[in-house]
């Protein structure tokens, strides 16, 4: 572990601004979190040592390249003579109120936007009707209506996502459905929820409040669906009404420290309107754009349509070669330069072509 920090403080130190890998955000784990404490004191070492704002700057991004290749993630590298890439990924979200109904419409929007991933609420289905696409689904069984659905790509820009169920918070009351989703350096947990309308708390919503909060302080994640909960007002500021279920979802999302980024109503019904279809993510920087589209068909909820910017991991980049100096082999240099080399009458350039060709193996790279 010394020596991956080492190697980074001395690769990034005299690097330009321009040439230095771009660093996503670390995810939230057990491991990475024990890497980040073990390299604490040996980075106190440095700073202590540092002579300027530059060099500060210089150290504490080494040490977050030396976590990043400790925890053995590729890292692109930034700078223009690189082909670096990054994804804008479309995670639209709805409440269809039956999908099946509206279908062809629904394809239309797909069809424009092009989304990666599509998270549906209330879609109506149950276990006979033939899925047309990559789908994921969570159908209610005992009772009409109900259910939550994600469509999921099978690749962004060639570079695949890899997604799965997630079963260990599952549970049958709760109509939520949780994929485990990895696409470059993302490492993500991604919940379609539904919530039926109701203005008391029941042990469904204890139940998803409290894996919701769980989650969050494990990993990245993202929730979005319609929580049904018009009395909660956006930004939060002020509750308009106090009871059991409003304080127990402001106390989730206080304790998990998310974010909710949507702030404009979602659903309008006569002359009412309300804001019930949240997105709540813990990484602020994942999400951006947020738009707000039509609404399909005859639903009464508007398309909630986002942006999330990731780095590709996976593209093929040019692989810069950088020299240490201060551990080349300087006596076979000087012998090979007293043997071997001639000087050329001519183009200097040329003169140093062969210069370095000549020495260049006796130079170690980082």
């Amino acid at each position: 572990m010394r020596s991956k920090l080492e190697e980074s403080m001395l690769e990034t130190r005299s690097m330009p601004l321009e040439n230095r890998p771009r660093l996503p955000h670390i995810p939230l784990s057990k491991r990475n979190r024990t890497v980040v404490r073990a390299l604490n004191p040996m980075l106190v070492t440095y700073l202590e040592a540092s002579r300027d704002l530059c060099e500060t700057d210089s150290f504490l991004f080494g040490a977050a390249l030396a976590v990043w290749r400790i925890i053995g993630t590729k890292l692109l590298m930034a700078g223009r003579a690189t082909r670096q890439s990054s994804a804008i990924i479309h995670p639209p979200h709805t409440n269809l109120a039956s999908i099946m109904a509206k279908f062809d419409l629904f394809l239309h929007e797909v069809n424009t936007h092009k989304p990666a991933f599509i998270l549906i609420s209330e879609t109506h289905l149950h276990s006979v009707i033939d899925d047309r696409y990559t789908l994921f689904r969570l159908d209610r069984r005992e009772r009409k209506g109900g259910g939550v659905a994600m469509y999921v790509a099978h690749d962004v820009n060639n570079v695949p996502v890899i997604s799965k169920v997630n079963k260990i918070y599952y549970n049958s009351l709760v109509e939520a459905l949780w994929l485990d989703i990895r696409y470059g350096f993302l490492d993500l947990l991604l919940a379609c929820v539904y919530r039926p309308p109701s203005n008391v708390l029941t042990s469904a919503d204890e139940i998803l409040f409290n894996t919701i909060e769980k989650v969050a302080s494990k990993q990245t994640v993202i929730n979005a669906g319609d929580f049904n909960l018009p009395y909660i007002k956006w930004p939060l500021d002020n509750l308009t009404r106090h009871d059991k279920l409003c304080e127990s979802f402001v106390a989730m999302y206080s304790n998990s420290k998310l974010n909710q980024l949507v702030t404009q109503i979602t659903r309008k019904r006569n002359n009412a309107e309300s804001l019930l279809d949240l997105r709540l993510c813990n990484d602020e920087t994942l999400i951006t754009d947020i738009k707000y589209i039509p609404p399909i068909g005859k639903s009464d909820h508007l398309v909630i349509l986002a942006s999330m910017q990731i780095i590709n991991n996976d593209n093929k980049v040019p692989i810069k070669k950088i020299f240490d100096f201060y551990k080349a082999d300087y006596s076979k240099i000087n012998k090979d330069l007293a043997e071997n080399f001639n000087i050329i009458e001519n183009q200097v350039d040329e003169m140093w072509l062969s210069f370095k060709n000549q020495n260049i193996h006796h130079l170690k790279i980082v």
